[in-house]
């Protein structure tokens, strides 16, 4: 049956009519979008784009080379921001925000970072009128720069470059006061090629960090020096470790952050390391740095977070060790080849155990080092027990630290050597044991120090001069600590002290 001519031109002309008002929609719609991101301008802040469309049918907002500034506080750009199933009516009318997808391409960050001794406002309290729920986010080739600012200069602190995806993200007026504003069901974040400044002369690379709510994996770090060892040495005023470090993995299982009234609790199952190469170098020749160091269970207990690690391990490590005496004879040289540690729960939490410390190493890649370290995080008296024993060492090995810190030599071969101290912040006493066979020690050279003459004498006189083999044990041994100095220098003390006291 053919239409009237009437009805076609009323069909036609209603179809027009639903056109132009979808059209005059979206154009109304689009100058309401574009009005709320213009009302964001202020004196403070700035956001301009290029482009910026609406689908009311598809329920999709796009936006294109977008720019956002708040003025000595950030600037954040993007390609692309596509936002897809939103009610771009709630949008407009200041309702909760829902939408199925947010996609936002090549994020650009920049975060400036004032010194922390500026003026220090007090936080106040986070509010949120509306709220914002997100089935999916996909953010890709992100890159976010931070940047410390002083009334000098400007200097590049931090970057790196990121991707994430976040599945049923939730920003309301709950969560936005929380330390992580935004709950999420699942989530992962992967960052490259972080670089960031540890200090003024060493930087941290990390190749790739993946992060997700089991798991924290770090793949590929170091720490590279920003000058020369002897470039370092000139700058420097009083002793500093130079540092070389690089590692193949780190692994933070089930990670954490709980917020609690006085100080966040952050909180794994298990902290794995693997296959780390450190390199230390530190000259005797520069002043001392007479600051006090504190004990290592004082800086935990000092955290400013509450921390709970069920178990760590470290695994196929290396640490070498170069000290360069005031002296004028070549550096002294540690190295511990295949290091395996394991420790039990490391936790600052009140009423928690000691952690106790389990070391396997080979000194200088030829003697069997074994170390249990006990120490009590939570005693302000920073109570501690170290025992251990050194296997099959021989002269070579320990002249290559020995000759040049004390100015002898050895000979022979020394079996094992067994110690065990306890001590706290000021004090230590304890145990030493040597097993020898035919071991002496002799100068380095005539112009020897006085504890040179002495460790030789008397080293050669109990040692050298009486039997071929032997055993000699010293049960009162004393250790007064410096607190100038650091904890391993500690624990050097009670080692040296043991081997001088053993061989009185």
């Amino acid at each position: 049956m053919k239409l009237p001519k009437r009805y076609v031109y009323l069909l036609f002309t209603g179809i027009g009519v639903l056109m132009l008002c979808y059209f005059l929609a979206e154009k109304w719609i689009n100058h309401k979008v574009s009005e709320k991101l213009t009302a964001l301008n202020t004196a403070d802040q700035e956001i301009v784009y290029t482009h910026l469309s609406t689908s009311l049918l598809s329920r999709e907002l796009v936006v294109d080379n977008i720019y956002f500034e708040s003025r000595d506080k950030f600037k954040i750009s993007a390609k692309h921001c596509q936002i897809s199933g939103i009610s771009l009516f709630d949008l407009w009318l200041d309702k909760d925000i829902n939408a199925s997808q947010v996609l936002i391409t090549s994020p650009r960050i920049i975060q400036y970072v004032r010194p922390s001794d500026t003026i220090s406002q007090p936080k106040q309290k986070k509010t949120l009128k509306n709220a914002i729920a997100i089935d999916n986010i996909k953010v890709t080739d992100g890159k976010l720069i931070r940047k410390k600012m002083d009334s000098l200069h400007t200097s590049v602190v931090l970057t790196m470059n990121f991707e994430t995806t976040v599945t049923n993200a939730l920003l309301d007026s709950t969560t936005i006061s929380k330390s992580i504003p935004v709950t999420a069901e699942d989530f992962k974040l992967t960052i490259s090629a972080l670089k960031t400044h540890l200090n003024t002369f060493h930087l941290l690379k990390v190749n790739t960090i993946a992060i997700h709510p089991d798991a924290v994996s770090l793949n590929h770090y170091e720490i590279v020096p920003l000058l020369s060892e002897k470039e370092f040495n000139n700058k420097i005023d009083k002793e500093q470790d130079y540092m070389r470090l690089k590692g193949k993995s780190i692994h933070i299982a089930t990670p954490q952050i709980i917020k609690q009234q006085d100080k966040p609790l952050l909180t794994s199952s298990s902290l794995v390391v693997d296959s780390v190469a450190f390199d230390i170098s530190r000259n005797k020749r520069l002043p001392d740095d007479t600051r006090i160091k504190p004990m290592y269970s004082k800086m935990l207990r000092d955290l400013p977070f509450n921390l709970k690690i069920d178990s760590i391990r470290i695994t196929n490590s290396f640490i070498k060790y170069t000290e360069q005496p005031d002296n004028e004879l070549e550096p002294g040289v540690l190295e511990f080849h295949d290091i395996q540690l394991s420790a039990t729960t490391l936790s600052n939490l009140p009423n928690a155990e000691s952690v106790r410390i389990s070391v396997e190493s080979s000194y200088m890649d030829q003697a069997k080092i074994t170390l249990d370290w006990e120490m009590d995080i939570n005693n302000p008296e920073d109570i501690f027990s170290i025992q251990g024993a050194i296997k099959d060492v021989e002269a070579k090995s320990m002249n290559a630290f020995i000759a040049p810190t004390l100015n002898v030599e050895a000979e022979g071969k020394l079996d094992a050597f067994y110690y065990h101290f306890r001590g706290n912040r000021y004090q230590a006493t304890g145990e030493s044991s040597i097993r020898y066979d035919e071991f002496k020690i002799r100068p380095v050279r005539n112009k020897a120090k006085m504890l040179t003459s002495v460790l030789t004498g008397l080293a050669n006189m109990i040692i050298g001069g009486k039997e071929e083999k032997g055993l000699i044990t010293e049960k009162n041994v004393e250790v007064t600590r410096d607190q100038t100095k650091s904890f391993w220098n500690y624990f050097w003390l009670c080692i040296r002290n043991g081997l001088l006291e053993t061989v009185r």
